[in-house]
């Protein structure tokens, strides 16, 4: 796993389908769902709140009950939620039941592990997101091919839908082999301003949002492969509203095989496997 490095806007390092689904069990930061240990969970475990902060933990539990008794209630009281915030608020009590409050809200509106295939299916099949992985820490990751998203408005909370439903899938899935962290793949190859759809990302709501603030604590990494003007462009719009955490997980590739380093080669999508292959070949010639 790569070492953190310090905050800044973007980290340039170099050699360094889904279906509808129905309600899911929740991720856990301890292990799987079936009380088994993941490959992180040793080293994971001991820093958790509920282990390592038990009183700022108590503290949480505590507020909840008060204030909140009829949200007191699996899945929105279960220890994987409650160390989530608080690591995604560095413990801060207050901020962080404020935060579980707005997703407990979100979660009962929203409805993310529900879809329906029919509501799915279209924008599933331009290709734009798809599932891959896992990758060396075990993270399952999300693939977004952005050449193939086209900003489309009449249909811009299907779309968003159906991405936070991959999204609550992908989270769900890591808590079987991970720790409920995932991976993710964004490839910029062949985008054009008319795939520069700043409102799917900034809206409200949009994936910034959503990421944020009802998913704390997911996004392990993300790297982004084949950038130009154009995700220059994009990233200046969509830095200002990621917070430090998120930006430090942010990895602009120069090379797309300097994912090598993050996965093996047969868990990366078809496509890239291809043009790796291709470029290796080439290259022996």
């Amino acid at each position: 796993m790569a070492p953190e490095k310090s905050p800044m806007d973007v980290e340039h390092v170099g050699p360094e389908q889904s279906e509808g689904i129905t309600s899911p069990p929740r991720p856990n930061l301890r292990g799987s769902t079936d009380g088994s240990s993941h490959p992180l969970s040793a080293s994971f475990t001991s820093a958790l709140p509920s282990v390592a902060h038990p009183d700022v933990f108590a503290e949480m539990q505590a507020k909840i009950v008060e204030l909140a008794s009829e949200d007191n209630v699996s899945p929105y009281n279960e220890e994987d939620m409650l160390n989530r915030v608080l690591v995604a608020r560095n413990l801060h009590v207050a901020e962080a039941f404020h935060m579980w409050q707005n997703i407990v809200a979100w979660r009962k509106q929203y409805q993310p592990e529900f879809l329906s295939e029919e509501e799915a299916a279209p924008y599933l099949k331009l290709g734009v997101i798809s599932t891959c992985g896992p990758d060396v820490n075990g993270r399952p990751c999300i693939y977004a091919l952005n050449r193939n998203h086209l900003i489309d408005a009449e249909h811009h909370d299907r779309n968003l839908r159906t991405i936070v439903n991959v999204l609550e899938k992908t989270t769900v899935e890591s808590s079987k082999i991970a720790d409920g962290f995932i991976a993710v793949i964004i490839d910029q190859e062949g985008v054009g301003r008319k795939n520069m759809d700043t409102h799917l990302f900034i809206g409200k709501p949009g994936l910034v949002q959503v990421l944020q603030e009802y998913y704390p604590e997911r996004l392990g990494s993300c790297y982004i492969i084949h950038t130009s003007w154009i995700f220059r462009l994009m990233w200046a719009i969509i830095s200002p509203f990621l917070d430090d955490k998120t930006r430090k997980k942010v990895h602009v590739l120069p090379h797309t095989e300097d994912l090598l380093q993050y996965f093996s080669l047969d868990r990366l999508p078809a496509d890239l496997q291809a043009k790796m292959n291709a470029a290796a070949a080439k290259a022996k010639k």
